[in-house]
Formats: C-alpha cells, structure tokens, sequence
C-alpha cells in the first residue's frame, strides 16, 4: 500500500508539467529524435535482415499471423518467443501490404518514447537540465546507427524499453514486478539484462544509501537473484540444443575472456564516438545538413533555457532550500555517473558471438551492438551535468547554449547517417532490382540467376554500412516476393549472390552452390542450362 502511493506520487510530480517542464521534455525529445533519425522515413526500405524478417510478412493472411505467433511459442528460434511474437503482431499491423512508412513511424515511436523514459528516470532525482542532456545523450548516441531497421523494433528498441520500465519499477519499490519483467525481457534478447544489475546504485542516489553494510547487502542480494534467474535461462536454452548458448558454454575460457574485453572496450569506443562524431558532423554540416542542425540547437536551447532555472526559481525564496537541492545534486551525481558507466560496460557483456565482437563496429545493422550503451551514456552524462551543475559558478544559459550546439553536431551526424545510408542505399537497391528484373523476362521454372558480387555502388546496392557481401547473402529472399509466378510452376526461381572464393560441391552432372551460407536447405544445383 505504501509502495502503491509512493509510486503514485512520483507519476503525479512527473506529469505536473507546472512543476518540471514536463512537456516541454517530451516535445524537444520527440522532435530531436524525429530529426536525427527519421525526418528522411519516407525514403527508408529494407535493409539486410529485413529481408529475412520482415519481407515475408508484407503479404501475411489472419491464417499466416495466428501461425505464426504460436510457432513462435512452439518452435522458439534462438530461444527468443517473446521476440518473434511480438515481430509478427508489429509488422502484421504496420508494413502488411508493404506500407513500410507505417513501420518507420512505430520505430520513431519506440526510440522517442524511449528517450522520455531515460528522462523520467533521471527526473526523479529532481533536476530538469540534467534529465533533459542525459535523454538527449540517450536518443543521440552516435555508435548506434541501426535504430532505422524495421526488424531492430523488437531486437532492440523493445528491449531497451522492457530495461526502462524495469528501472521504474524498481526505483518505485515495486521490486517483484521489476524482477518478473527482467527475466520476461530474456525472452525477447537477453542482451538488456546485465545493465540491470545497477538498479540497487540508482536507488541509493534516489533515496540515500544507509549505512554501507546494508548497501552492499542489497546489491550482493540484487546480484545473486539475477544471477540465479539468468542460470535458469541458460540453463533453458542448452535444453532447447540453442546452437549460440551450446557454443558458449563449450568455449568458458574464451568467453570469459571476450566478456572482460567487450565490458571494456565497448564504453571505451562510445566515449571515443561521443567526442569524434559531433566533431565530424560539424565539419561536414554543408547546407543540406544545416537547417537541421539549426533547428535542433534551437528546440533545445530553449528547453534548457525556458526550464533549466526552474528548480532555482522555485527555491529562491530560501536559502536553506537551495543549499538542499545543491546537496541533493552532488548526492545524486555520483550515483547517476557510477551507474551510468556501469550499465555502460555490462551493457556489451553478452554480445559474445562473431558477428560483434570486438565491438568495433560503428555503422549498419551490426552497430545496434551498441544500443543498450546508450542507456548507460546518459545516465552518466546526466551525472556529470548533475555535478557540474553544483560547483559550477558558470551560468545554466551557457551550459545549455553550448549543449545545444553540441546536440546540433550530432544531429547533423545522424542526418548524415540517414541520407548516406539508409536513403542512398535505398535507392541504390530500387534501381538494382529495376535494372535485373528489366534483364530475366525470359526466367522460366526452375531457373537460377546468379549476380556476381560487386563493390561498384552503380552495379549493386553498397555504402559503408551495408557492404556488398551482405547484399549478395539476402537475394534469394526476395525475388519470390518482388514477383508473383505462374502457379503451376514447380519450382520457384530465385536470385543468388556469387563471389570470388564461393564454396561448392558436386552433385551429378552439376555443382551445388553454398550460396546463402546462412541457408542450406536453398543453396543452388547448377546445370548446363538452367541458370542466367
């Protein structure tokens, strides 16, 4: 009951728009999120996974959807139902038909929506400026440039949003429900569960710390049932024969060794990302770029600006109530700034596979690696301001006029991101398919067409975040669905990716191809005849 109007209290003082500029948060972090990475949606497609996840739901009948959402329960892929359920309900009902600007608009949601909750969080504390940089560090992180994929949706904006919710359930005391949530979130990617372990930290900052003994006994005991929950998972998953879980627990050694490595190299490189990527979007921000950039410094300047001195505002009738929220900040600030560089590094933990370790990689699909780190980023930012703030003699207006340009850069980046990335590339794949469609009108049944691998983007789809050798692993996902064939024929022909160095057996009188090496079961039997 305690619990229940403690929790109430602080959902009414977060909506009191009077008191902490609320709104003013919420429209600034919706609108900086929509301008770094989605003012350009109408021009997205699909990208590498994509083709995999999302193209074949685009013509799903009621039948294909209830099928689908329980194999998801039945047949788990990679242990992850909640993932795959939650997929086919999304696409069901935002790029069925191929509406994909639909799809896009739910993923601006998704990362916005995140944003106000990173905000939320750190509002607890009681200081609008820094809650307002630490969501704007949160929905800007520059080494996470996959947010656009449609098949991230549930990969990882769903999670980053289950951690959110869990980190207010637990700082509103409702810590059953916080630990059901996390373990439900291994269900969907466990990836997003190891930053949790600093949910006890936030809380000392929120609520004060006691004596050190009880402290480190409520985070020995907050560790030790995660610890006990993520076993069961594991644990699940080697019952399931769960090829990645298998893999691991076979290699311990090399493992272990990765996770020490990922947990600190990967904070390392978003630091890195931070200082270097609005440094590159300032010198590159030519006039395509500039009228975004403008716009996001103004909106946020004149967040900070209008309800950055609120708190001070609201004290200047005492004294003693300033000293208190000064001390309240220098409190909260180092609790804000541990937990935030902690869930920074156990953020990369368990992203153990090949495919993303070491994590270097900053750009594409493959970045989404990085997309729990920015949780951490601004924690820790918004602990740093929160400090800076309570010995600084210099003025907030500066502070937020020179963040603002700083959030500027980095829109500038992420427009960048989106116009050489994701509308180019785009782009470049219409024409592609244009271009090989006008070429096979002669495709009969059973065909094969093989498409050389090329590094010319006026060739084949290609930028730096989508390389070629991606492209040529997802072609024959989509001719099938670009195309609709004769019925009557018996097999159906598809595109294959063919590079130098292509694995291949023989078979009779011809060579099976090991193209998609991801795909067995569709690799290609070439015969004299029956390819172009």
């Amino acid at each position: 009951m305690f619990a229940t109007q403690v929790f109430n209290r602080q959902i009414a003082g977060f909506f009191s728009s009077s008191r902490s500029g609320t709104v003013g948060a919420v429209v600034t972090i919706m609108l900086v999120t929509f301008i770094a990475h989605f003012v350009f949606f109408p021009l997205f497609g699909l990208y590498e996974d994509d083709y995999i996840l999302t193209l074949p739901t685009m013509d799903w009948s009621w039948h294909d959807l209830v099928r689908s959402l329980s194999n998801a329960w039945i047949h788990p892929t990679m242990a992850r139902p909640l993932n795959y359920f939650l997929r086919g309900i999304f696409f069901f009902f935002t790029v069925h038909n191929g509406h994909l600007a639909r799809g896009f608009l739910l993923s601006f949601a998704l990362v916005a929506l995140n944003g106000v909750l990173v905000y939320a969080i750190i509002r607890r504390f009681g200081n609008f400026f820094s809650a307002l940089v630490g969501a704007l560090v949160f929905v800007l992180f520059p080494l996470d440039t996959s947010r656009q994929i449609l098949m991230h949706q549930t990969d990882l904006l769903l999670g980053i949003l289950l951690l959110l919710v869990c980190f207010h359930l637990y700082l509103g005391r409702f810590y059953l429900a916080a630990y059901v949530l996390i373990t439900v979130s291994l269900l969907n990617l466990e990836s997003f569960f190891l930053p949790f372990l600093v949910a006890p930290i936030l809380m000392a900052g929120l609520s004060g710390m006691g004596s050190s003994r009880k402290f480190l006994k409520k985070l020995i005991t907050h560790a030790v049932v995660l610890g006990a929950l993520f076993g069961l998972f594991v644990l699940g998953r080697l019952a399931l024969g769960e090829e990645r879980a298998r893999d691991v627990t076979l290699k311990a050694g090399d493992t272990l060794g990765r996770m020490i490595r990922l947990a600190v190299e990967g904070p390392w490189h978003g630091i890195e990302a931070l200082v270097l990527r609005p440094i590159d979007g300032a010198i590159h921000c030519d006039a395509r770029l500039l009228p975004y950039a403008l716009l996001a410094i103004v909106a946020t300047a004149w967040a900070l600006s209008r309800w950055g001195n609120q708190d001070d505002k609201k004290t200047a009738a005492g004294a003693d109530e300033i000293a208190s929220r000064i001390r309240g900040d220098r409190r909260a600030g180092p609790f804000l700034l541990a937990s935030g560089l902690l869930a920074w590094s156990f953020s990369y933990v368990l992203w153990v596979p090949d495919d993303y370790y070491p994590p270097i990689v900053g750009i594409g699909r493959l970045s989404g690696e990085h997309a729990a780190a920015a949780v951490g980023a601004g924690l820790a930012a918004a602990g740093l301001v929160a400090w800076i703030l309570s010995i600084s003699v210099i003025p907030r207006r500066v502070l937020a006029l020179a963040f603002s340009c700083y959030c500027g850069a980095l829109v500038a980046f992420g427009v960048q991101i989106q116009l050489s990335e994701y509308v180019t590339y785009w782009d470049q794949t219409k024409k592609f398919w244009s271009a090989l469609l006008d070429q096979i009108r002669d495709l009969q049944d059973g065909e094969v067409i093989l498409v050389e691998q090329s590094s010319d983007s006026r060739v084949m789809p290609v930028t730096k975040g989508f390389p070629p050798f991606a492209q040529v692993s997802y072609f024959p996902m989509a001719l099938p669905y670009f195309v609709q064939f004769p019925k009557t024929w018996k097999k159906t022909p598809r595109v294959y990716g063919l590079w130098e160095g292509c694995d291949y057996n023989d078979v009779g009188d011809g060579i099976k191809l090991h193209t998609p090496i991801w795909d067995p079961p569709i690799w290609p039997s070439i015969h004299s005849g029956n390819f172009i």
